[in-house]
């Protein structure tokens, strides 16, 4: 797993963009989204260049939160994330 810091040695925040070409450095990785609990793209980088980075995070966000609640009532903890 990929340790990202939000936060530079001066304190400030650090670009997201920037942050998220970490991600895509790795390999395998085609695309790099940072979405709100509610499905709602924040910021999005890809390799490919394709549009659907909305509707990937979109569709993600529906898949943590069925983890969660199946964690829940299972009682088996929740998601890291």
């Amino acid at each position: 797993m990929c340790s990202v810091q939000p936060v530079n040695a001066e304190g400030s925040m650090v670009d997201l963009k920037q942050t998220l070409s970490r991600f895509l450095s790795i390999p395998g990785v085609w695309q790099a989204i940072l979405v709100g609990r509610d499905g709602l793209m924040i910021e999005g980088l890809t390799r490919d260049g394709k549009d659907d980075m909305e509707a990937v995070g979109a569709i993600m966000t529906t898949g943590l939160s069925t983890a969660e609640a199946l964690g829940q009532e299972i009682s088996r903890g929740s998601v890291v994330g």
